[in-house]
């Protein structure tokens, strides 16, 4: 038979009491941190599955590539987080001809796989696909997509989450829209979500909005991959900031993003021919003009036809004159007449630009061929 324990003296009751008590009041502590912890695990395992999701790879690049064109190349499908090049460091100091892009979200990879596989990328057609650690099928974990959600890109910097409600409500009741809010410029990310009630207003949109143009770029509107939680949206700015945001769109430009029929921003006709109606004339001033000389040439290019603009960019050592004609016959007319002459003891170089460039003020660019 087992020996009695001696009994526990006053000190030793106090103590064990002080124990019992602490253990009592650590334990929810203790589940509730195993909880925090459990939870913080899934979410960062849920965070780098969307990461893998949200990558592509570019094969086929020219290894002189800077990752600024790569990034150029593909952001018009979603704001692109980094790009990154492999660099052939034993040799040669460039990259290998190949680089990954990682966009914020999912749908901007997506999107970038099925448009620009195979298309032209500096003079070279390039391979765009997954990375080899990319799944099948969605992780587990990872929420699915909502079919009443679509996934917008290429929005431009002017467009407003009012512009955007304006442009999807006519398709169904809207529950919920984004445009991803930057912090840091105070200006939205090029891309946003818009939640339907029913999915076949999702399908709508796809269907009717995608590639409208909107303030001079083709709208991406694409179905919802990953069912996460929108991003925080412009309306989480501070007030006077989104104030300052809102720009003042004309309903009827806003309408014509609605139907792919009425693409008044196109250099092409219903036919795809390139009718291009702006006028780029370079080696004619070196100097910024005066208001006479302003006017004197505005009186000059409008003999040619409807002369609706006319803006003076500095390039390089001199300026460029841009004429914007209301049809393609009248820019034509200019083009001809004004491509040779002589101005100032200078000769005249006339050619066409792209309209698109010319709406997002990208003045820099380079002229288009001459058309047919």
């Amino acid at each position: 038979m087992a020996a009695e324990l001696p009994p526990l003296s006053r000190e030793q009751h106090e103590r064990l009491a002080r124990a019992k008590k602490f253990a009592a009041e650590q334990n929810p502590y203790i589940l509730r941190q195993k909880v925090e912890r459990t939870s913080h695990a899934h979410q960062t395992m849920m965070q780098h599955q969307i990461s893998i999701l949200s990558r592509v790879y570019i094969g086929n690049i020219m290894l002189d590539t800077p990752e600024h064109l790569i990034k150029e190349k593909f952001e018009s499908f979603g704001y692109v987080r980094a790009v990154s090049t492999g660099i052939d460091t034993t040799s040669t100091m460039k990259n290998k001809g190949y680089a990954f892009v990682e966009f914020e979200a999912a749908e901007g990879a997506y999107l970038a796989c099925e448009m620009t596989n195979g298309t032209d990328f500096m003079g070279r057609p390039i391979k765009v696909g997954r990375p080899n650690n990319f799944p099948l099928d969605l992780p587990k974990g990872v929420p699915k997509p909502s079919p009443t959600r679509v996934y917008i890109a290429n929005v431009h910097d002017m467009i407003t989450e009012d512009d955007i409600y304006a442009i999807f409500e006519p398709l169904g009741t809207i529950k919920k829209h984004v445009l991803a809010a930057n912090i840091n410029t105070k200006k939205h990310k090029t891309y946003g979500f818009v939640d339907f009630v029913k999915e076949s207003s999702a399908k709508a949109a796809i269907n009717h909005l995608n590639g409208s143009i909107l303030a001079g770029k083709p709208l991406r509107v694409y179905k919802n991959m990953v069912g996460t939680e929108l991003p925080p949206g412009m309306s989480t700015l501070p007030k006077e900031v989104k104030e300052v945001q809102r720009v003042y769109i004309p309903r009827g430009v806003l309408r014509a993003a609605q139907s792919l029929a009425k693409n008044i921003d196109q250099d092409a006709d219903a036919s795809g021919n390139v009718k291009p109606r702006i006028v780029m004339l370079e080696n004619m001033i070196t100097e910024e003009p005066d208001r006479e000389l302003e006017e004197e040439i505005k009186l000059e290019c409008k003999k040619f036809g409807s002369l609706e603009n006319v803006k003076f960019s500095k390039f390089k050592t001199s300026y460029r004159i841009f004429l914007e004609y209301v049809d393609h016959e009248s820019a034509k007319k200019a083009q001809e007449a004004l491509n040779g002459r002589f101005f100032g003891g200078q000769q005249i170089v006339a050619s066409f630009y792209s309209l698109k460039a010319y709406k997002e003020d990208y003045l820099e660019g380079e002229s288009l061929e001459n058309p047919q």
